[in-house]
């Protein structure tokens, strides 16, 4: 998201920045012990298939690196997406995170959906999120303290920022500070 954006939707920013603070403070010897790795809006989750063609060959998926690590030659040739916020937990390959760019699938990818976001655009992140079913999803709108939440393609019971929101695998966000009136 570009600064001028920024200005326009001030509320993607300030749950960006919550949710680093947060977590910084909260699960601050976890993150020292690399057992909890956080990134926002400036790393990338590598893809195959070609943006939005779901039926497409090679499959329109994420690739877990986890797997089978892949040379940065053949890294490039992937396509990349940005999320917005990615949390990995526990996740024993990020120690090679220089040598290999990406280290797996997520454990958590956060959305926060903004004006501007084209509906079809939702629609093609929502389903290569699913694709990975070690992933969790939350969708954030602008206007809404609904958090809609999912595991890879099994919907789970919708959250609230107006209390503290909870991962599958047991991590607690508070955003209740900046959960509209």
């Amino acid at each position: 998201m570009h600064y001028q954006e920024m200005a326009v939707f001030p509320r993607h920013g300030e749950i960006l920045e919550r949710i680093g603070d947060m977590l910084s403070v909260k699960y601050i010897s976890e993150i020292l012990s690399n057992k909890l790795i956080k990134y926002r809006e400036n790393n990338a989750l590598v893809y195959n298939g070609t943006y939005g063609c779901f039926d497409k060959s090679p499959p329109f998926e994420l690739v877990n690196v986890n797997e089978k690590f892949l040379p940065q030659a053949e890294l490039k040739a992937k396509r990349y997406i940005q999320p917005d916020y990615m949390i990995f937990h526990n996740n024993k390959y990020q120690k090679h995170f220089s040598t290999y760019k990406i280290a797996g699938c997520p454990d958590l990818i956060i959305e926060v959906w903004s004006k501007g976001n084209e509906a079809e655009d939702k629609h093609i992140l929502t389903k290569l999120y699913a694709t990975s079913p070690i992933t969790e999803f939350w969708q954030i709108e602008q206007d809404s303290n609904e958090v809609l939440c999912s595991l890879g393609e099994t919907l789970l019971p919708s959250q609230s920022l107006l209390a503290p929101l909870q991962t599958q695998g047991g991590l607690e966000i508070d955003l209740t500070s900046i959960a509209l009136p």
